[in-house]
């Protein structure tokens, strides 16, 4: 039942940068309550299973009035808590996270995690730590920990206070973890970059390495990580959204630290990355003639993905990294390309079709437009045939092509 007109004993504003699922949290422990589901409840939330896992996502004024009222604040001061939709009409299943468009699947306010350092400096839950590509605590150079350890079970928004699990440990007297290398850091210091969020002095001025990742937007760092990530499980699923759901913090921070390392050197590690997961030839898929496995066969996901999940302009890095794998290192590729067939032309000797070329190259009408929509291929449509397979190639790009 709403307790509109209700307020509590004790009551203040929601910290800068403090998580939806903390500052309830705090405020229940402020005014003696064993968690904050009875504040949800009494504001009128429905809890599953004893609590709501989707207050963070909660963008409607209307449905926090009555919690608003009880803990003395406007609808708008609560809202600023939550992850509103983006107002773009393609951003159905993305949420704002600091100013940022993401994926609500690399969003996990229902699997907190915390850094028992920063606890006992102050004690309040960080937003940007539910975010699943920050694993670690940039300040302290720690692994973030999801799990307690004096129970072994994991952190839960059912507990009375902030600092201290439903067992009676009190994390801030954990014993601390192994300090990171920089390298294990520099993911989670550039999402805090992008965010905003600063985490000590020296960070203030903290530059990205060189690493073609950090050119992206946070949506698009998402995307490029969790792509890789994905193909490196071997989750047939492009996107992130099975490896976040259910994973261990400790987890996350391997399979993306291993992601990361893909984009370092570039392109040489992205290159070993493609071999290692070439498949062997005739192992599921269709063999080009000669006996050799087609781009499909060999790369499979890795192949589409990038000409569909990829496809927005800032993956084309990652596209001509993979084009240049192919005309370079690709076993199932030609040395040569074959001769057009001559009579097939328009005009001799000059162009082939789209669909020639596409079969010359052994790639994708996807690949196609990439190769023409970067300049690597020239090409003339005729005026009155606008069809992507009526394309006319220049034969000596062709040719010409390393």
């Amino acid at each position: 039942m709403t307790t509109v007109g209700m307020h509590l004993l004790r009551r203040e504003t929601p910290l800068g940068g403090e998580s939806f699922g903390g500052y309830l949290t705090r405020m229940a422990q402020k005014n003696g309550y064993d968690s904050a589901v009875w504040l949800l409840s009494a504001g009128g939330i429905r809890c599953k299973h004893g609590v709501s896992t989707n207050i963070s996502f909660c963008d409607s004024a209307a449905g926090l009035v009555g919690l608003a009222s009880l803990l003395g604040l406007d609808v708008s001061e609560l809202l600023t808590l939550s992850y509103p939709r983006p107002t773009s009409k393609d951003a159905r299943t993305d949420y704002t996270f600091f100013g940022h468009r993401v994926q609500q699947y690399v969003l996990r306010p229902d699997r907190p995690k915390v850094c028992p350092a920063c606890l006992g400096e102050a004690a309040h839950s960080r937003r940007i730590w539910e975010c699943s590509l920050v694993t670690t605590c940039p300040r302290h150079g720690r692994l973030l920990i999801d799990h307690c350890p004096g129970c072994s079970r994991r952190i839960s928004w059912l507990r009375g206070k902030v600092c201290v699990c439903g067992c009676g440990y009190d994390w801030r007297e954990a014993a601390p973890a192994m300090p990171l290398p920089d390298k294990e850091l520099a993911l989670t210091k550039y999402v805090h970059q992008l965010c905003g969020v600063k985490t000590a002095g020296e960070e203030a001025n903290w530059q990205p390495p060189s690493n073609p990742l950090f050119t992206l937007s946070l949506r698009g760092l998402v995307s490029a990580v969790t792509f890789i990530a994905s193909q490196s499980r071997g989750i047939s699923c492009s996107t992130g959204r099975y490896i976040t759901s259910t994973a261990r913090n400790d987890s996350l921070h391997e399979t993306f630290s291993r992601a990361y390392r893909v984009f370092e050197d570039w392109p040489v590690r992205y290159h070993e990355f493609l071999g290692q997961h070439q498949a062997c030839a005739g192992k599921g898929g269709k063999l080009r003639s000669g006996g050799h496995p087609s781009l499909g066969a060999s790369f499979g996901r890795i192949y589409s993905g990038l000409y569909t999940t990829l496809e927005a302009p800032e993956f084309d890095f990652m596209r001509a990294g993979f084009a240049s794998y192919v005309f370079t290192q690709w076993t199932g590729q030609t040395t040569t390309p074959r001769s057009p067939v001559e009579h097939s032309l328009p005009h001799p000797g000059k162009y082939i079709t789209g669909t020639e070329t596409r079969h010359l190259l052994e790639v994708s009408g996807y690949h196609l437009a990439y190769l023409i929509e970067t300049g690597q291929l020239r090409v003339v449509t005729p005026r009155k045939k606008r069809s992507r397979s009526l394309n006319l190639i220049e034969v000596n790009d062709l040719v010409s092509r390393p």
